[in-house]
């Protein structure tokens, strides 16, 4: 299946368009394009900003745009993947899209109001702070210099989370503030 590499999406408040800045996957070389979005742009001008908010976010969930570094798939790392995932959202199952849909504009706008800062973890039995996560494990230091920093809590608690040691001493772990 082919999606699109978004590096940007613009909602024009004042043309009301969206443009996207993507290329598609199964391309070579790639050449990243602005282009104008009508799906997208007519669903802005018929429903509003909200629902083209909550369709790009659908996009992103369904695996049609991948690999931006923007706060729509950031959002994701809120989201509960074992509750709403490709088996159980859709037609005759557990969950309708559009119910999807309002929890991925929830946990976006969630993730837009989050606290932002530099966050550091810390080990709490060593007392030392992670500096990187790897296949095989965590590396950690005992200098806060050298610990890797999160521009949020969210986004330290996800890479946590994706670590294998996290599934086995989920409170030997504290998340920091740093100034």
């Amino acid at each position: 299946m082919s999606y699109e590499i978004v590096k940007s999406i613009k909602i024009d408040k004042k043309t009301k368009e969206v443009w996207l800045r993507s290329s598609s996957n199964n391309v070579s070389p790639k050449i990243y394009k602005k282009w104008l979005s009508k799906t997208l742009t007519k669903i802005y001008q018929e429903y509003g900003e909200k629902e083209v908010k909550k369709e790009i976010l659908f996009q992103y969930f369904q695996g049609n745009f991948k690999k931006s570094n923007n706060a729509y798939e950031k959002s994701f790392i809120l989201l509960d993947v074992i509750k709403y995932n490709w088996k159980t959202v859709g037609t005759e199952k557990k969950h309708s899209e559009e119910e999807l849909k309002e929890v991925l504009y929830k946990n976006y706008l969630i993730y837009e109001k989050r606290e932002k800062g530099n966050f550091v973890i810390q080990d709490m039995e060593s007392k030392a702070y992670i500096s990187r996560f790897s296949q095989y494990g965590i590396y950690t230091v005992s200098t806060l210099i050298l610990a890797k920093s999160f521009k949020s809590k969210e986004e330290a608690l996800y890479q946590l989370q994706k670590s294998v040691h996290f599934k086995d001493e989920k409170d030997e772990f504290k998340i920091l503030k740093i100034i």
